[in-house]
């Protein structure tokens, strides 16, 4: 079965500096059928995490839906640092360096270019498996102060 805490997110819940950690969805206010209806009157798309939940002792649980802002989602690595703590995309890890999780293209001297989770360290991007990153610890994320 595929590893689901690779998808997962986590971002800021809206208005807020709570973080919420779920399944990523959006949805737009409403539908229409022609173009010129969405032209006078734009539609907007809420972005939310969805979170299984618990009501009461016994009670079936129910799905949660948080709108945040999608400036500050981060998706999961689907690693865990030296805690067990999982990694998303964005967190800082102690080390050595400053060290920020990031997904697009790396470049390590020995592996050339690759195309998925790097570590940037310091200002200049290097490539590091992630299974490399369980010495780390999570210290943080790069977006807390927004």
């Amino acid at each position: 079965m595929k590893n689901l805490d690779t998808q997962l997110c986590k971002a800021k819940l809206l208005n807020s500096n709570t973080w919420i950690t779920g399944f990523y969805a959006s949805k737009q206010e409403t539908t229409y059928c022609f173009k010129e209806d969405y032209d006078r009157n734009p539609v907007q798309t809420c972005h939310y995490i969805i979170c299984d939940e618990m009501t009461d002792w016994g009670l079936p649980n129910v799905f949660r839906e948080y709108e945040i802002d999608p400036k500050t989602l981060c998706r999961c690595t689907g690693s865990h640092d030296k805690n067990g703590k999982l990694i998303f995309e964005n967190d800082i890890l102690n080390g050595e360096l400053y060290n920020v999780v990031s997904y697009g293209n790396g470049e390590n001297e020995f592996l050339g270019m690759n195309v998925g989770w790097y570590v940037q360290r310091d200002n200049f991007e290097s490539w590091c498996e992630l299974n490399d990153l369980e010495m780390y610890e999570v210290t943080g994320n790069i977006l807390d102060n927004i």
